[in-house]
């Protein structure tokens, strides 16, 4: 005679959600040990709002080449 047990009693069992744990943990470190293998990506910059004073708005020529200087 087979003895059923429903999935959430077997939920409540401690040494279930202990290994429930320790899986979700394994899935994890996974996760982390793929994107680890990953090359990696950054973007950065800055702008110097010096070129930006009132008298160089006028000459957007300044202002473009100071964006493309950076």
């Amino acid at each position: 005679m087979a003895l059923r047990l429903s999935a959430e009693t077997l939920r409540q069992r401690a040494d279930v959600r202990s290994a429930e744990h320790q899986v979700a943990a394994a899935q994890a470190r996974v996760r982390q040990a793929r994107a680890a293998r990953q090359p990696g990506f950054a973007i950065g910059g800055s702008l110097g709002l010096s070129a930006l004073t009132l008298g160089a708005q006028t000459h957007s020529e300044s202002v473009v080449r100071t964006l493309w200087a950076a």
